[in-house]
């Protein structure tokens, strides 16, 4: 069985039991500033645990994507050398909020797994909470296992906590064995650690608070919350130890095979397929929910999986980046549909993270090995650590992993001294600060000539920077930062993404990925291929990228058009807020209260593409921002402007800019809106496509039109009436299915109705239905007590081998003042072990001991007889 299936039948299985199947959250907590990535399956409902938020379902069931590579669930370290550790994972889950209890969560567990997973009863251990006597109850009397395969844990393990003060609870845990011949004791034995035994499924029991002393206080209503690993559950499935020899790890790891071209059997090899194939996911998953690589938080612990996964790939012999080429299989596993935008994003990041890691990483490993060599014992000194991670870069992470393959301590402590004197010197390495050197040097201010041209047949190489320390020579296969005296490139600014290109010097070839101005310099940063050195003062041509330009350059000219759309629709007091410009997308924020209607939409596209139809001619000026802003130009949000401004006259619209823009209108092709959205309050932000970029949405969405014709079975121009048909379909067979339960419950209470007990001059029905559905007992009760103004029915469900049930009383209007059904409901809280309620006439009560109901149908009868006398 596939993970994917395994996934799908897991979920089917709680839908079956009446749980909601609810979609799988960000990996970045919303609103929730204690977490860093979200790390379980109970993090979205965590404000309903909290009684902060009421629920929508009682019952819910997720496959909830989880990253444990930062904060204080941090697994990072441990990914590759053991058999389960994971930075990204799926949660499987099942939720009760104040529903069902420890008998459901229980008896669905086990039955999930032996009866519908076929898992051998055999194979399975549990543990509980050491004083939870009912939890041993149950999994004793009523599940049946083994007692020899019951273990008490009186640890954290088993007991629960959201924290200090908070919900809390025993918790019940399901391991598998996979036999003796796996090292490893069973759990709460010193060997525990080991792989024999693996904990599959966690159900913690929410029955608690606990307050600031430390005192625990019941719970109004008790909640379940469990956690099952997707890929821990794959490897019993899949008879595998290891979950990296699983399907999904498996696909991964032959892709890096036959890309890297090694020998999978190899110990060191089997860690760096485990670590590069677990770090990619992890990497693809979070660039796709908007982490990107930086310096600090989130995005510091993305570039850390990057690098790390990148150095295991270079120890495999992988010289040129190749991570980015794992993005495609990753999400092909899930079968996934991502925008192509999105995905070609992810790709861009991820290969530009390697291009910059790449000279680090060998330079890094060539100090660290002359490091070792001069080691007069098994340790490295916290010096030397924080020399390789201050002076080239070296990240921690990486020299402990290499120091663990080689037996090598190292002296953090030391280490953490020296990194806690640099920060109080205020040095501030995560930002670019060019070196003082640097600062003062007569070097001539970059001439722009980007607006006039995209090429430059000669320009002069006058700095080269390296990890922000000044250069005079730059090596082949190197991440640098250099100054030109003119280039082509168009810096980021404004909103608008910088160029891309190449610089063709005599040496080799410097691919520009970013450029940024400093000051009245221009920084172009990229990877240089070489083949030989290049040197200060070497010569060549500047060639940015024509194609992404101007894509670029439609959506910036775009933005214009779509600002005064929307001065134009929704009222002048409509003003931008920001933007993000670049070759695949335009972004732009709005002020605006609420959300803006789908008419409304549509209008500010029909009048942006109108404006695109004329073909007019774009105009521009340079002007004083004071006389631009008189003659009615558009000046954004505080910005601060030069003594001399560039005016763009784009259609109607006219507006302070620096970007570029397009000759003519017409030149953007043709403009949509993807999505509009909130960012803050008062804020709204529209996201869309012109020219190349549209015509790439356009196919996008004539794929999925004609998988959805083909799925329908007829013409893309006839899906309109098909799915209305199908619909009406639908809606058809939920009637007649409707109609079919409606006659089969009459016919079911006619049944019972012929079998009605007189006591005096009562009707009296009673019934245990077993399966039946809640819906379908309170129908047929209905039904039952309409046939006369004298009916006492009593009617029970369950399911098999299950002491929790559902006990519906009804009683006919006429007489419900006499025999009130929820006076009876209450007298039979004990009898039942039960708790509800209802009115005069329907009551329904939860019970957890069903196997009584034949004495609570005894004492129904004696009381009508009772109250008659």
């Amino acid at each position: 069985m596939q993970t994917n299936e395994i996934r799908k039948k897991f979920t089917d299985y709680f839908v079956s039991k009446d749980h909601t199947l609810l979609q799988s959250s960000s990996l970045v907590p919303q609103n929730d500033e204690t977490l860093l990535f979200t790390n379980s399956g109970m993090v979205q409902f965590k404000d309903i645990f909290l009684g902060l938020e009421k629920p929508i379902h009682k019952r819910a069931t997720t496959v909830q994507r989880c990253v444990r590579a930062g904060g204080k669930h941090n697994d990072l370290e441990q990914v590759g050398y053991t058999a389960r550790h994971h930075t990204y994972f799926e949660m499987l889950g099942n939720f009760s909020f104040g529903d069902y209890f420890k008998r459901e969560a229980i008896y669905y567990a086990w039955n999930c797994l032996t009866s519908y997973f076929k898992i051998p009863e055999s194979k399975l251990w549990v543990t509980i909470y050491f004083d939870d006597s009912e939890a041993e109850s149950i999994w004793l009397n009523h599940i049946g296992i083994n007692p020899m395969r019951l273990i008490k844990i009186s640890s954290s393990d088993n007991f629960w906590q959201m924290g200090d003060i908070g919900p809390c609870g025993p918790c019940t845990e399901i391991f598998y064995d996979h036999g003796p011949t796996v090292p490893g004791g069973p759990p709460g034995s010193p060997d525990a650690h080991l792989d024999r035994f693996t904990e599959i499924w966690n159900v913690v029991f929410m029955e608690y608070f606990i307050n600031e002393n430390g005192n625990r206080s019941k719970l109004p209503k008790p909640s379940i919350d469990t956690g099952m690993g997707l890929e821990r559950l794959a490897s019993v499935i899949q008879g595998v130890v290891d979950n990296f020899d699983t399907d999904e790890f498996v696909s991964l790891k032959n892709k890096i095979i036959d890309t890297i071209s090694i020998s999978p059997l190899e110990k060191k090899n089997k860690i760096a397929l485990n670590v590069i194939s677990d770090h990619a996911r992890a990497m693809v998953y979070l660039l796709l929910d908007d982490v990107q690589p930086s310096n600090e938080g989130k995005g510091y612990v993305l570039r850390r999986i990057i690098r790390r996964a990148f150095r295991y790939c270079y120890e495999l012999g992988a010289r040129d980046p190749m991570l980015h080429s794992l993005v495609l299989p990753v999400l092909s596993l899930q079968d996934q549909v991502y925008n192509q935008v999105r995905t070609h994003g992810v790709i861009s990041v991820i290969k530009r993270e390697e291009e910059r890691f790449l000279s680090t990483l060998e330079r890094g490993l060539k100090h660290y090995e002359q490091s070792i060599q001069q080691l007069s014992s098994n340790t490295l000194s916290g010096e030397n650590v924080f020399k390789l991670y201050d002076t080239y870069g070296f990240p921690v992470d990486i020299i402990k992993d290499l120091s663990k393959e080689r037996n090598i301590n190292l002296d953090m402590e030391s280490f953490n001294a020296y990194m806690e004197a640099q920060k109080q010197r205020g040095k501030k390495s995560s930002h670019f600060k060019a070196p003082q050197s640097f600062l003062v040097q007569d070097i001539v201010p970059t001439e722009f000539v980007g607006y006039q041209s995209t090429e430059v047949q000669s320009v002069a190489l006058l700095t080269i920077l390296v990890d922000n320390e000044q250069v005079s020579e730059l090596h082949p296969k190197s991440y640098a930062t250099i100054v030109l005296d003119k280039t082509p490139f168009y810096p980021e600014s404004g909103g608008q993404a910088a160029d891309q290109g190449e610089i063709l010097f005599q040496q080799g070839v410097f691919s520009v990925s970013h450029c940024v101005a400093h000051g009245s310099l221009l920084m172009h940063s990229g990877y240089y291929h070489g083949p030989a050195e290049l040197v200060i003062g070497s010569t060549g041509k500047a060639i940015i990228d024509r194609k992404v330009r101007a894509r670029t350059t439609a959506h910036h000219s775009v933005t214009h058009l779509l600002h005064y759309a929307l001065r134009t629709v929704l009222g002048t007091d409509t003003v931008q807020k920001g933007s993000l410009v670049t070759d695949r997308y335009t972004r732009f924020d709005f002020s605006h209260d609420g959300p803006v209607s789908k008419q409304a939409l549509l209008e500010v596209e029909s009048v942006v593409n109108e404006e695109i139809e004329k073909n007019s001619p774009t105009i521009m000026e340079i002007t004083t921002p004071k006389s631009a802003i008189a003659n009615g130009a558009i000046a954004l949000f505080g910005e601060k402007y030069q003594e001399q401004v560039r005016v763009h006259t784009i259609g109607p619209s006219i507006e302070l800019c620096g970007g570029t823009h397009v000759k003519t209108t017409g030149e953007i092709g043709c403009f949509t809106i993807l999505d509009e959205t909130a960012v803050a309050q008062g804020v709204r932000r529209i996201t869309g496509v012109a020219m190349a970029a549209f015509y790439d949405q356009y196919q996008l969405q004539k794929k999925i039109l004609q998988e959805l014709a083909f799925s329908c079975s007829c013409a893309v121009t006839e899906l309109p009436n098909k799915i209305i048909t199908l619909l009406e379909k639908q809606k058809k067979i939920e009637i007649e299915n409707k109609e079919l339960t409606l006659k089969t419950t009459q016919q079911l209470a006619n049944e019972l109705f012929i079998r009605a007990e007189s006591i005096r001059t009562v009707k009296f029905v009673a019934a245990h239905l077993g399966s039946y559905s809640v819906d379908k007992l309170k129908l047929l009760a209905e039904i039952l007590v309409s046939k006369e103004n004298n009916v006492f029915a009593i009617l029970a469900v369950s399911e098999p081998q299950n002491e929790n049930g559902i006990v519906v009383i009804s009683v006919s209007r006429v007489i419900s003042i006499k025999y009130s059904a929820d006076v009876i409901a209450k007298k039979l809280f004990t009898i039942l072990d039960a708790k509800g309620g209802g009115r005069q006439n329907l009551s329904q009560l939860g019970c957890e001991k069903i196997s009584a109901f034949k004495d609570a149908v005894e004492y129904c009868k004696s009381w009508i007889i009772n109250i008659h006398n």
